[in-house]
């Protein structure tokens, strides 16, 4: 194995070794600031159509979106009422697993909330996706309980990838079912707005739960993440939010990666499984464009958000480490925000 293979695998997600149940705190980093790099602010709210993107820290900040109406409401009734991050361990599949959860302080138990997962990438924890995303303090101020789990051996079964988890076949959709199962028993959670999204082999994860489980999952996004499973047959048209470096030497944009397809066959793939007609550009500033595949089958969207000269990064956000260029001309986390926002799951 070469110097520069080795370095490549140690980067893959670029975070701790180590696979340590951390407690969240809230804070998440802001999104925006660049560790080392600029610090430029984004730009207008793109227009064009359901997937549009808003660009950096200017876009327009959202009050919680529309109420899906996919399911019936919860009553909550009896549920807690308790706002503040707190951190769970779940037994499941023979190990002890841990996730933290981050309740908005806008958050009562007879209002049910959209909730968002957020997975970190291989070698990566919890604690350190927060951070790189900055999602904790966004979502918060749009109404959204979010979720930061911690994969076994610092890694998520996603199909193909990656690590341990992938190796020994780890059941982390079954993981992911159990987490959501315990949050709706304990939190007054809106069944047709549960998301999830993630980076690196956390973005992976995402599009395999848009493959299995798209009756309970109303969209996923991936950032800097391909899908890594051979057969995908979800049981509906699933909205996918996608944004991908084209510098990215990690999970090269045009495929190379053992185990994750390429960019384009990947949006290419969710594209023919929603029925999409049409491409427009829904953003375009510095170096990040995004196009939106609409005319779908049930409104779910594809956009993919390419950023030009960029790493494998989460753009908008901390700086995941020596992975190339982080793009600061879009915020991921306020855009995948903005694209959950407008896809609830639809009605039965």
């Amino acid at each position: 194995m070469t110097r520069s293979t080795l370095a490549l695998l140690i980067v893959l997600g670029a975070g701790s070794q180590a696979c340590a149940d951390s407690s969240s705190t809230g804070s998440g980093g802001n999104a925006g600031q660049a560790v080392g790099g600029d610090s430029s602010s984004g730009g207008q709210q793109a227009t064009g159509g359901s997937g549009a993107h808003s660009g950096g820290n200017g876009g327009a900040v959202a009050s919680g979106g529309a109420g899906g109406s996919g399911g019936q409401a919860p009553t909550c009734e009896g549920l807690s009422p308790a706002s503040g991050t707190t951190t769970h361990t779940l037994e499941w599949d023979g190990s002890s697993r841990s996730y933290s959860v981050h309740v908005p302080p806008s958050y009562s138990a007879a209002t049910p909330l959209p909730v968002v997962f957020v997975f970190h990438g291989f070698t990566e924890t919890a604690s350190l996706i927060e951070l790189i995303s900055g999602m904790t303090p966004l979502a918060e101020a749009r109404g959204y309980i979010v979720v930061y789990a911690e994969g076994l051996f610092t890694s998520w079964n996603a199909g193909a990838c990656c690590g341990s988890s992938g190796t020994l076949g780890v059941d982390d959709i079954g993981f992911v079912g159990a987490m959501l199962a315990e949050i709706e028993s304990t939190y007054c959670v809106d069944p047709a707005r549960i998301y999830a999204s993630g980076f690196s082999n956390g973005g992976m994860l995402s599009h395999r739960i848009a493959c299995e489980m798209s009756d309970t999952f109303a969209a996923i996004g991936a950032v800097s993440g391909t899908i890594a499973v051979a057969d995908c047959a979800p049981n509906r048209p699933i909205p996918v939010s996608s944004f991908h470096g084209t510098a990215d030497l990690v999970v090269p944009y045009n495929g190379g990666f053992s185990g994750g397809a390429s960019v384009p066959d990947t949006i290419a793939g969710w594209v023919a499984r929603n029925g999409c007609t049409t491409t427009a550009t829904t953003f375009d500033q510095g170096d990040a464009s995004c196009e939106t595949h609409g005319g779908c089958d049930a409104g779910a969207d594809v956009v993919l958000c390419t950023l030009e000269g960029g790493g494998h990064q989460w753009p908008g956000g901390v700086s995941a480490g020596p992975n190339g260029i982080i793009n600061m001309d879009i915020s991921a986390s306020s855009a995948l925000l903005d694209f959950f926002d407008q896809h609830p799951m639809p009605s039965p």
